[in-house]
């Protein structure tokens, strides 16, 4: 990873990235040491629930690759580091009824989706229709 100087940046922006970082603890030091001293740490990314996790979700995060995090196992993590003021915002809601919009909208454009999306070689080889 690179590095970079003591208080180089006013802003650590990072969106849908550390679910994959494995030392979260320590990117989120070296972070805290690259912000200046009244900079600001913003991320966005996927966290976890508690467990026992339902067998479905267990599966998905076993084969995703991601390292989930509870949201206070975040925030815990980001006091340690050194960051005071520590805010976490759980959106599973917002993002559940943005990804119901987003099939919503797929379902009733699906026919446009393939033309746009698929050849006619595409559509016959895999027999998707329109």
């Amino acid at each position: 990873m690179r590095d970079f100087p003591e208080n180089t940046f006013d802003v650590v922006y990072s969106q849908d990235a550390i679910l994959y970082t494995m030392d979260k603890f320590s990117l989120f030091q070296k972070f805290h040491r690259w912000l200046k001293p009244t900079g600001r740490f913003i991320m966005c990314d996927f966290c976890c629930g508690e467990k026992p996790w339902s067998e479905e979700f267990q599966k998905f995060a076993d084969q995703s690759g991601y390292i989930l995090w509870t949201l206070s196992a975040m925030a815990k993590s980001l006091q340690d580091a050194g960051f005071a003021e520590v805010h976490v915002t759980d959106l599973n809601q917002e993002m559940v009824k943005s990804m119901n919009n987003y099939l919503k909208y797929f379902n009733d454009n699906q026919a446009e989706f393939v033309k746009m999306s698929c050849s006619q070689t595409d559509v016959q080889k895999n027999g998707v229709k329109t």
